[in-house]
């Protein structure tokens, strides 16, 4: 369970997911990491399981969300590069999909910004207070490690 709350925190606080694929080992490593201290940072919170609940619901509600916006973002790209292919591309249908990518961006934006509004109203302050620390220490202990 330690380790779910882990994730969630990782994943609703920070909003950092990374993908898993074969030319990212380092991410993959970074991640367990991660994660193995966020849980030592989460055992000091005294989480009840009430708060377990509320946190797991929604980690739940929140990536659901920003998937499906991950994956608007890529077809948006997609169609910029199916776009730039043509041999007379269409400068404007180029500067629509951007307009578009800024706007989905803006929505990811907003549920990291709401999740994290949601986080503190489940955790008491001084709790939300050192999970916040943790997590600074945590990500910007691998800030300088993440491919750019």
């Amino acid at each position: 369970m330690r380790k779910i709350i882990s994730l969630i925190i990782a994943l609703v606080v920070s909003g950092t997911v990374y993908a898993v694929t074969p030319n990212n080992q380092n991410n993959v490593n970074n991640q367990k990491q991660k994660i193995q201290e966020l849980d030592k940072a989460v055992q000091s919170l005294n989480i009840t399981d009430e708060q377990k609940q509320q946190m797991k619901q929604l980690m739940e509600s929140d990536v659901a969300k920003r998937k499906e916006l991950k994956e608007k973002l890529r077809e948006k790209m997609e169609a910029i590069d199916n776009e730039l292919a043509k041999e007379k591309y269409d400068i404007g249908i180029i500067e629509n999909l951007e307009k578009e990518i800024e706007q989905i961006d803006i929505k990811i934006l907003k549920i990291k910004i709401d999740g994290k509004v949601k986080m503190r109203n489940i955790l008491t302050r001084e709790q939300f207070l050192k999970m916040e620390q943790h997590r600074k220490h945590i990500f910007g202990k691998f800030k300088h490690k993440q491919p750019e």
